[in-house]
């Protein structure tokens, strides 16, 4: 897994806890802002493929990507959205966050299928390979919540000495990484429900991501950098400079060759394995975004890029672009903390 720069150089953006975002700038008009190019030339996303975002606002907002617009904007939270997923079947959307709680929507009708309480703020949430369970990172019980929503069962992982930040599960669905505020890496072996290595980061850790064949994990924070490591004996693999001060969101294209960095400068794509820039677009920089970028996801045939900034502002770019197809510079009113994305082709009733 890939980790972000422990030299502590550079400043961090904390996210996932109230109070740790800077203010987020008012909104600039204008929904929605195409870039100037020749229309018979650019690729246009599908219709029905959606993106769910969550933000400052405490709004979960259903955006159809080939129409460039918003579906509809989902109801429950009492606060900011820090954290969203898309199960495995592409059926359910999982959300949680300063409310202390996680709700599961309908991803084809955006109806609220079920919630839990977690007595703590919600940083983290990812669905295992099979749907369940939910895993959820906390911070106020540095745990992690493990929840089946099919039985309303929930137990917890303990080892942080701090807010859980990050997760992510491989996957074969053996392994769980998380990251923490106590500058901290765990790996966890599922089948036992228990801590087999611990990473010293010295920082606090704000993504982690798998590699597909489970044998690597990424993981991003304060400083410049993105490190890779080996699951078997969390031994660093290698490290790529992305950003200046902090990652903060990571994602990979389905085949694994591509990683897709979320911070301060931006969204960059670097080639996973040789751990340098991408070709295109050049230099692996995206262009758009003034602000820093919060979350990132890549779409399932690995085309589509979407980024969410810390000044309400949705991004959505052609894989081999650097011109944004789309942005939105009022996706939110506050920063777009998280970015999950479904093919679903039956979007939610536009009835907000």
């Amino acid at each position: 897994f890939l980790a972000g720069d422990a030299t502590g150089e550079g400043g961090v953006l904390v996210y996932g806890v109230p109070g740790a975002l800077p203010a987020a700038a008012p909104a600039r008009p204008g929904p929605v802002q195409p870039p100037a190019e020749d229309e018979a030339s650019r690729p246009v996303p599908p219709e029905g493929l959606l993106a769910f975002t969550g933000g400052g606002d405490g709004a979960v907002r259903v955006w159809g990507l080939g129409e460039g617009k918003v579906l509809e904007s989902l109801k429950g939270h009492g606060g900011e959205v820090f954290a969203c997923d898309l199960a495995p079947d592409e059926s359910v959307i999982a959300t949680g966050g300063a409310d202390q709680k996680v709700i599961l929507w309908d991803a084809s009708d955006g109806s609220q299928k079920a919630s839990h309480d977690t007595a703590a703020v919600v940083n983290a949430v990812r669905f295992a390979p099979s749907g369940a369970p939910l895993y959820c990172g906390l911070e106020e019980s540095w745990s992690v919540l493990v929840w089946d929503p099919a039985t309303n069962e929930a137990s917890s992982l303990d080892a942080h000495t701090a807010g859980v930040l990050c997760l992510d599960v491989s996957a074969d669905g053996k392994w769980l990484v998380t990251g923490s505020r106590d500058r901290t890496i765990r790996i966890w072996n599922l089948e036992k429900s228990e801590s087999v290595i611990r990473i010293d980061f010295g920082t606090e850790v704000l993504a982690v991501r798998f590699a597909p064949d489970g044998k690597r994990f990424f993981a991003g924070g304060r400083g410049s950098a993105v490190r890779v490591y080996d699951v078997q004996d969390g031994k660093p693999l290698g490290f790529a400079d992305v950003h200046r001060a902090y990652v903060s969101a990571l994602a990979l294209s389905p085949d694994g060759q591509r990683l897709y960095a979320a911070g301060d400068r931006g969204v960059r794509a670097v080639d996973a394995a040789a751990l340098t820039p991408v070709a295109m677009p050049p230099d692996g920089q995206y262009e758009g975004p003034t602000k820093a970028v919060f979350s990132v996801a890549v779409t399932r045939d690995g085309l589509w890029v979407v980024g969410g900034d810390a000044d309400n502002g949705l991004w959505v770019w052609a894989a081999d672009r650097a011109a944004p197809h789309w942005s939105s510079t009022t996706a939110h009113a506050g920063a777009v903390h998280c970015v999950a994305l479904t093919p679903d082709e039956t979007p939610p009733n536009d009835d907000s």
